[in-house]
């Protein structure tokens, strides 16, 4: 007589974080289930919720596509007849961001922000929510997350200007950063004194030692 041993099959799950490097990252995900006919060839819904960070687990699908949930008419406790793939759904955390406009002096307001915070989602960039203010008498160069950043020979195309980029400990933001931090946070505005030219125009002839240009910085007194 022939023997015959029953199918076997396999419950896999799959992290779903779009890359390998994030897979690795995502904690409690449940290993591969072998279906055999002593659990009905049924596969058993994980009792441990993967985590990942700055996400939320929103629960297993039967497709990449995340089209169809898992549920108990389909997999959980179901016979089923071949391998199943079954894939996480992750939905981003949002952050929440207040803009600082760290004013230099006291002698001006900031304009051009608002002091309400913005809510970004974690793993995407904070777009055009990253404003351009002014202040007067002062070059803008960027966002910050340490107040006293100190600005670098990086020239600042980012903001629309020939400043520097303030590059401390990679605490520069811009509208491409990528959300990485999952705590709330505040970005400061990073400013530099404004240099002017001065022009002379010796109002008659017969003049001589006077410079035609000089500069000077913004509430500075001429030497």
């Amino acid at each position: 007589y022939g023997v015959w041993n029953p199918p076997a099959y396999f419950a896999t799950f799959y992290a779903n974080t779009g890359n390998a490097t994030s897979d690795e990252a995502v904690s409690n995900l449940p290993g591969n289930e072998l279906l055999r006919a002593g659990n009905n060839w049924s596969p058993t819904q994980p009792s441990d919720t993967p985590t990942r960070i700055g996400y939320t687990f929103n629960g297993w699908y039967v497709d990449s596509s995340l089209d169809t949930p898992a549920d108990t008419t389909n997999v959980w406790g179901v016979e089923q007849t071949g391998n199943v793939d079954l894939y996480a759904s992750w939905t981003p955390n949002s952050v929440s961001v207040t803009l600082d406009g760290n004013p230099p002096s006291s002698n001006f307001t900031v304009q051009g922000i608002t002091t309400s915070p913005f809510t970004v989602n974690f793993d995407t960039t904070y777009g055009s929510n990253l404003v351009k203010p002014t202040f007067n008498g002062y070059n803008f160069l960027g966002w910050s997350f340490m107040p006293n950043a100190k600005s670098s020979s990086v020239v600042l195309a980012a903001n629309g200007n020939t400043g520097t980029v303030p590059v401390v400990d990679g605490a520069f933001v811009t509208g491409d950063t990528v959300v990485t931090n999952i705590q709330n946070q505040t970005l400061y505005a990073i400013w530099s004194l404004m240099t002017l030219n001065v022009n002379f125009s010796p109002g008659g002839s017969n003049v001589s030692g006077m410079p035609d240009t000089i500069q000077v910085t913004f509430n500075s007194s001429f030497d």
